[in-house]
């Protein structure tokens, strides 16, 4: 993926794209889903002619692509807050169609699989009731001790329906400490409705730095997402780094910016921190062992307090509903393990001096 980095970090940075393998860059903007971003981007920045004309074309047509179901999930999305906003139920909209108007120009500039909504837990059942009504009747499992509520429909000529995410949170309660009612206080208006509201622009690039985080940015999408929500944001980001703390979900943030301080370094000379470090796991990368202590550090050191690691380690290898991921991961860690600690000792010893120096 490194020709999208450089790409966006140029794209950034108002550089040329020097270097750049355009037919590979494709590629790699199709795999993620990412093309109405880019073209949305280039658009904002006029540089889209700056592309070559084969580049042009599979973009805009995916932007075409994507309106059309963008389309649908807009009405569907308008017909759920406005009948929140009739019945007086508190609603936030979370990423989706109206995200991508705000960050990107326009709703279809950004791929939507579902809706998501912030709600109050007080009115859960009724705003349940509300989407059945609205025919999202089907379901999900519910997990215990998750934070949303899921429900489907059918789209029209899709094998794969439209679901309606219920949030009442936005991380797990029992490995954060997030303040929901803080940023209910600090929503700002959405269009005209009385009871329907957005984050705060700071909120929201909170909010997309750990959703990113939980999909562990393992697409270009979140990347921008972040990044599009930080050009909203002050320069110095003490402020929310700080709320982090509060909500001690601070280890999953700085985590989240060390790796797109990373990718793109643009972002560090435009927003530097020194809260935000250099992540050590990249002295142990050469290793070919070093991906399941790279997938520990994520799955369970990016909590601030030893009882949200010992949770969320109890939770990975041992509850009902993770049982088989977390038996899988278990047997990929413990070959690892044994590999590391009776072939590779040497390679330990010299992990261990990489990591001090």
């Amino acid at each position: 993926m490194g020709v999208i980095y450089t790409f966006v970090n140029q794209l950034y940075s108002n550089c040329s794209f020097s270097g750049v393998d355009f037919r590979i860059l494709i590629e790699e903007v199709d795999k993620d889903g990412v093309s109405p971003q880019i073209y949305a981007l280039l658009v904002e920045q006029g540089r889209l002619e700056e592309t070559p004309h084969f580049f042009q074309v599979r973009l805009l047509e995916k932007v075409k692509h994507n309106r059309y179901s963008s389309v649908f999930i807009k009405c569907e999305t308008d017909r759920i807050l406005t009948e929140c906003d009739k019945q007086q139920y508190e609603v936030i909209p979370l990423k989706g169609i109206y995200f991508a108007e705000d960050y990107y120009g326009d709703y279809s500039h950004r791929t939507t699989s579902d809706i998501d909504i912030l709600i109050r837990k007080e009115r859960l059942d009724d705003v349940i009731q509300l989407v059945k009504d609205l025919g999202f009747v089907e379901e999900e499992t519910h997990i215990s001790g998750h934070f949303h509520r899921s429900f489907s429909k059918p789209l029209p000529h899709s094998a794969i329906p439209l679901t309606v995410e219920l949030h009442w949170e936005l991380m797990r309660p029992d490995t954060s400490s997030v303040d929901t009612d803080f940023l209910w206080s600090r929503s700002v208006p959405f269009k005209s409705y009385d009871n329907i509201k957005k984050l705060s622009p700071t909120h929201t690039f909170y909010f997309m730095c750990l959703h990113a985080w939980r999909h562990n940015l393992d697409s270009i999408k979140h990347d921008l997402d972040v990044i599009q929500t930080m050009k909203h944001m002050p320069r110095n980001l003490a402020a929310v780094l700080q709320l982090a703390k509060r909500h001690q979900t601070y280890k999953r943030l700085t985590r989240t910016l060390a790796i797109l301080y990373e990718r793109y370094p643009i972002l560090r000379e435009r927003y530097p921190s020194p809260q935000v470090k250099a992540l050590w796991f990249h002295k142990i990368e050469k290793f070919n062992w070093s991906k399941a202590m790279i997938f520990f550090d994520y799955q369970v050191l990016s909590y601030d307090s030893l009882k949200h690691r010992i949770t969320e380690t109890g939770r990975l290898f041992f509850s009902p509903e993770s049982r088989k991921y977390g038996q899988l991961k278990l047997k990929k860690i413990k070959s690892r393990l044994i590999y590391l600690y009776i072939r590779q000792k040497q390679q330990v010893r010299n992990m261990i001096k990489a990591i001090k120096l």
